[in-house]
């Protein structure tokens, strides 16, 4: 209990590293989570609401055909009434006051009607967009979709005059799919501000544990050190497991603060989430801080100095943290990154925290977490192990020096 107590302690005096890396870095990322929630908020107040297009449609044919389509433009969109100058409609595109402009020639019904008689192309009316090229396509093509209608009627009945044309083609375009809205953006982005926020402190936590627990666990290495715990009753193994006893410690208390950051400002957001996914992304988050726990042990086995500790917590960590997909989306990466990504545990632990609120065949998720959580596993026990044999080797050389030197004397 005095080594654990000892350990604790030496921890104690860096601090600042504490502070630096995990407070002040998880705090960073609070913003965020309040932006999130506020917008999620807004959409969830807001509810849906359709956006209507304004289109401005000039008609200089005057036909049956042109009026019908000025009459469907009408129903999908709100019309503006622009003048039919140059001028005019490029002011009216420029300052936003509509999304596009139709403009149809003269002539356009009369060719419509031969072209589907004769089995041609039919006659395309002019459009321009504004600076919403979405809402802009969006209404140009209801237009195109009623002419296209138009023109088959025509091609399907010789006989029948621009009236008739215009009736049947409006009558088809009455004819829609069923649809129905399923509002699930608010709850979507509750869950991506929570994992969100836990893959921003992937680094953070990474570098933590690297530094704080392995600058512990590296006093304990010191020849000062190695001799008064040689002098006590206690063996080399007690002396370990109290010292990685601190270092779980350590690495629990950090976990912990992110963990209850996230949920403390998150909470309102996780609404409609079950409480299992919420487990088990934090408990991918404890395992994954367990690979850097690993890591410092390993470390300390080797003298590590304090300039090292830095310099492998922050590149390992950067380097999980990137690759793994929490900060930057895995599809904008090539094939050989996203390759590689799967050598860090970052990747593995993102994957819990995307797959957790988004894969709903029970089969599959099963066994998908059960991937991912053992491949965090088997990083910290290969990690671990990497270290236990280093201790190991630099016993029994220090054995076999002891036993050298009595045989010489």
């Amino acid at each position: 209990m005095s080594i654990f107590k000892a350990a604790l302690r030496l921890a104690a005096r860096h601090r600042v590293y504490f502070l630096i890396y995990l407070v002040a870095l998880s705090l960073c990322g609070l913003p965020m989570v309040l932006s999130s929630m506020n917008a999620t908020a807004d959409v969830s107040a807001a509810g849906h609401k359709e956006y209507i297009a304004s289109v401005a449609v000039i008609d200089r044919d005057g036909s049956a055909i042109s009026r019908g389509l000025t009459a469907h433009v009408s129903q999908t969109a709100e019309l503006v009434e622009v003048a039919d100058e140059t001028y005019a409609i490029q002011d009216a595109l420029a300052q936003s006051h509509v999304d596009g402009v139709v403009v149809i020639p003269q002539g356009f019904g009369q060719d419509l009607m031969d072209a589907a008689h004769a089995g041609s192309d039919a006659p395309e009316v002019q459009v321009a967009y504004g600076t919403d090229m979405q809402s802009g396509t969006l209404a140009m093509s209801e237009a195109t979709g009623w002419l296209s209608l138009a023109g088959r009627a025509a091609a399907l009945d010789p006989a029948a005059d621009e009236h008739e044309v215009v009736s049947r083609a409006e009558e088809a375009s009455q004819e829609r799919a069923g649809t129905r809205v399923t509002d699930v953006q608010a709850a979507q982005a509750g869950t991506e501000t929570f994992t969100g926020y836990l893959g921003f402190n992937l680094y953070a936590l990474f570098v933590t544990i690297v530094v704080c627990v392995g600058l512990m666990m590296s006093r304990f290495r010191t020849p000062e050190m190695r001799l008064r715990n040689g002098a006590s009753p206690l063996s080399f193994s007690q002396v370990n497991r109290s010292v990685v006893g601190a270092g779980l410690v350590l690495t629990a208390i950090a976990w912990g603060w992110v963990s209850a950051l996230a949920l403390g400002f998150g909470a309102g957001a996780l609404e409609g989430a079950a409480w299992w996914q919420v487990a088990l992304c934090l408990l991918s988050l404890f395992l994954y801080c367990l690979v850097p726990l690993a890591m410092a042990f390993a470390l300390s086995q080797l003298n590590a100095s304090e300039e090292m500790l830095n310099a492998v917590g922050n590149i390992l960590g950067l380097a999980s943290s990137f690759l793994s997909g929490a900060w930057v989306t895995r599809e904008l990466m090539d094939s050989s990154v996203q390759a590689l990504a799967r050598l860090t545990p970052g990747y593995w632990c993102n994957d819990v925290l995307v797959s957790a609120f988004t894969t709903s065949d029970w089969g599959a998720l099963a066994g998908r977490m059960a991937t991912d959580l053992g491949m965090l596993l088997l990083f910290a026990v290969v990690t671990a192990l990497v270290g236990a044999a280093v201790s190991q080797a630099r016993v029994l050389r220090s054995t076999g020096s002891a036993r050298a030197a009595r045989m010489a004397e």
